[in-house]
């Protein structure tokens, strides 16, 4: 494999993680990698954190925006846009990847001509509750499930930082900028990927990604993201149409299956 991807890593105020999230691209075991780090305008020690990794590896590339957009679609297609790679794999600042997660993911992604590949994740709150994870070693992945557009519409399951996709996927499809679709507007750019150029996406079985689950973390508040998804799917079309009734369906199902990991908490 031979193939560089380019890593998209939006930062805003991450001093906190953004060490651990690059370390987590440096340990990599691919090493044909890009990674494009867009900065939007923090106001922590972030630019000179992440400056100092500039200084000893060329491979990593720091975008400085002018003022904040207030939402990580801008940053994500700008990475995008100036992306050099075949591929494309997006990590949020605060995440982390298993260290065979580019190689295992891409090589699937070969062998299985697969345009749009995700993986399974693992949840934590502290990095120690990840560390026996990172050091396990994976001599195969196996497919845990395929996904289509009438399997996504009704839940959401993919991690932002689980996706790499062909570039060429995100030449057609950008995140919407629209501040309402902020926290989904990755769910919105997977959907209307699904919807017109893959019929159905593998999701790896193996847990190849640590979702940190920030207390700040917008995604958190069950409420605001009902309220997100109403959004979506009052506007959404398929086959030209709204969806109408189905709307209300997709939203029981959200509320339904949010209250079941609440009470599973």
């Amino acid at each position: 494999m031979t193939d560089l991807i380019s890593i998209i890593l939006p930062c805003y105020n991450g001093a906190n993680t953004i060490c651990d999230t690059i370390d987590t691209v440096l340990s990599q075991t691919y090493t044909n990698w890009e990674l494009i780090v867009i900065d939007d305008c923090s106001v922590d020690s972030s630019v000179r954190i992440i400056r100092s990794y500039l200084e000893n590896d060329k491979r990593i590339r720091l975008i400085e925006l002018g003022e904040n957009s207030g939402r990580p679609a801008i940053p994500r297609n700008i990475g995008c846009s100036v992306a050099e790679g075949t591929y494309i794999a997006f990590l949020d600042a605060d995440d982390l990847w298993h260290k065979q997660k580019l190689e295992l993911q891409l090589g699937f992604m070969i062998d299985n001509k697969a345009k749009f590949c995700s993986t399974n994740i693992v949840k934590f709150n502290d990095r120690a509750e990840v560390e026996l994870l990172e050091k396990v070693h994976f001599s195969q992945v196996q497919v845990k499930e395929s996904i289509t557009h009438d399997r996504l519409i009704r839940k959401n399951t993919i991690c932002n930082s689980s996706v790499m996709l062909e570039k060429q996927l995100m030449d057609r499809v950008d995140f919407i900028e629209d501040i309402r679709y902020k926290a989904i507007e990755d769910y919105h750019c997977w959907l209307m990927i699904h919807q017109f150029h893959v019929l159905k996406s593998p999701v790896i079985f193996e847990k190849l990604v640590f979702y940190r689950l920030a207390a700040t973390s917008i995604s958190r508040s069950k409420y605001f993201m009902f309220q997100k998804n109403a959004i979506l799917y009052s506007e959404y079309i398929v086959n030209g149409k709204k969806l109408g009734y189905k709307k209300y369906l997709y939203l029981i199902t959200y509320g339904y299956y949010s209250l079941l990991r609440k009470l599973r908490q």
